[in-house]
């Protein structure tokens, strides 16, 4: 199996692709960089992003938290770690955070939503080198990304279908929809260079109906293609039941394991919309580990999560846990405008 390099002199051959991802995210001569990881970051990333602001005139430090810290992994064992003000005085304190720790990290934290109010822009890496250069943030993508970003915030109401037995409707009204295209280029804003994708977040406790996870699907925390269809029922907002094959009894199981019925609150949904995205990356064992973004922004899919949500997308469903799940081939509608059939754009100007 291919192996990633460990030697930070790898570094010196992606300095100036990092150069290109900050100057994408309108890094400046004179502003602060904050290199955010932890002790399992591949060190030659940390090295070539605090190279490339160096070189672009920025001022770089480099702040590293344990990888079994909270503050990594909002599931890891209680050790001690610095107090989460100290990590929210350093992000807040930062023109462009270059986040690149290994776990699931600050996303729906209280640091990212206050340091992104306060204008922070945060870069979140985590990425293979394929798949940065393959998944390059294009201009198309970024036009594609806000334009289904416009559709999406214009409804009230969305409901998904699809062939295999999806009947989903649910109410977003006064929730913002939100958009991934590659690039923190604005005040506040969260990015990951290879996303392309839209999401919302329901009202908490207006989702009902079912979703269907056809052969193929994607179970991303499990890091799972689905076998066999997974049938699971939604009542005000809660899943209520999961009925299927072994993808059921893992999916039900990961959900247990929180002792939270916070954990079954839809937490977002929307539909991907990177053309280079690759639906069967994640199943390639000679490319390491990856493919997170492929199927969360691949073209034309349904994506939807469970749990936490809060400080994306108006938010209000507060817990430790978080789930994503992507969908091919589904009906995806926008109040009385459809957007998706089977899982083919409708709208000429999201193609």
């Amino acid at each position: 199996m291919r192996r990633l390099p460990t030697s930070p002199s790898a570094a010196t051959e992606i300095v100036g692709l990092f150069e290109e991802l900050l100057s994408l995210s309108n890094l400046k001569k004179g502003e602060t960089v904050l290199v955010y990881c932890d002790t399992l970051t591949p060190p030659f990333y940390a090295a070539a992003a605090m190279g490339a602001a160096h070189q672009m005139g920025a001022i770089v430090a480099q702040m590293m938290v344990p990888a079994t810290s909270p503050a990594v992994q909002p599931w890891a064992p209680d050790v001690p770690e610095a107090k989460p003000e100290m990590i929210m005085s350093a992000w807040m304190g930062a023109d462009l955070v270059v986040d690149i720790i290994t776990g699931a990290g600050q996303l729906y934290t209280p640091i990212t939503k206050l340091a992104r109010q306060s204008g922070t822009r945060v870069l979140r890496i985590m990425a293979e080198l394929d798949d940065l250069r393959r998944m390059w943030p294009t201009d198309s993508v970024k036009e594609r990304a806000l334009r289904s970003q416009a559709v999406l915030a214009t409804g009230n109401e969305l409901r998904v279908t699809s062939k295999a037995g999806t009947d989903l409707v649910m109410d977003k009204t006064g929730r913002p929809a939100g958009a991934q295209y590659g690039r923190a280029d604005e005040p506040g804003r969260w990015e990951m260079p290879n996303g392309g994708q839209v999401a919302c977040a329901p009202i908490e406790g207006s989702v009902e109906g079912t979703l269907v996870l056809d052969v193929g699907d994607i179970i991303l925390n499990l890091a799972r293609y689905v076998a066999d269809p997974v049938r699971i029922i939604i009542e005000k907002g809660a899943i209520t039941n999961i009925d299927g094959g072994l993808e059921a009894f893992l999916l039900q199981d990961w959900f247990e394991t929180w002792h939270d019925p916070k954990a079954y609150i839809v937490s977002h949904i929307g539909w991907g919309c990177h053309d280079k995205a690759s639906w069967h990356r994640m199943g390639n064992p000679w490319l390491g580990t990856g493919g997170f973004m492929d199927c969360e922004s691949y073209y034309g899919n349904m994506q939807i999560a469970f749990g936490n949500n809060m400080g994306q997308m108006g938010g209000e469903n507060d817990t430790r846990a978080h789930i994503d799940i992507q969908c091919r081939n589904n009906d995806f509608w926008v109040d009385d405008l459809q957007v998706l059939a089977e899982g083919q754009f409708l709208i000429d100007e999201l193609k």
